[in-house]
């Protein structure tokens, strides 16, 4: 089920939102997931990371390799990168809404 709170938001004509999180496991990753966003930190910004591609490592060590794209902060440009993430590491789906 997912967690559900009211956030900051940054970058827009409207400063709150309503952020969702759902918790899993890498090894539930899959490809219906491509699209959708997986929490990001740096820097004290919290953002969405966009995943673009998931495709299993079926050798050791076991894992998926997601290919993301990470947006343009006030501290980093906006770039894509691939990210080995072992199965049982737990990733952060996130989604949400402005408050108008």
């Amino acid at each position: 089920m997912p967690e559900s709170f009211e956030a900051e938001l940054v970058g827009g004509d409207n400063n709150r939102g309503n952020v969702q999180i759902e918790k899993i496991t890498a090894r539930d990753l899959n490809r219906s997931h491509i699209g959708k966003f997986i929490g990001g930190n740096r820097d004290g910004y919290n953002y969405p990371i966009r995943i673009n591609d998931v495709v299993p490592k079926i050798d050791e060590p076991y894992g998926v390799l997601i290919s993301v794209s990470h947006p343009k902060l006030p501290t980093q440009p906006a770039h894509d990168e691939k990210v080995f993430v072992p199965l049982d590491q737990e990733i952060e789906l996130v989604s949400g809404d402005v408050i108008q």
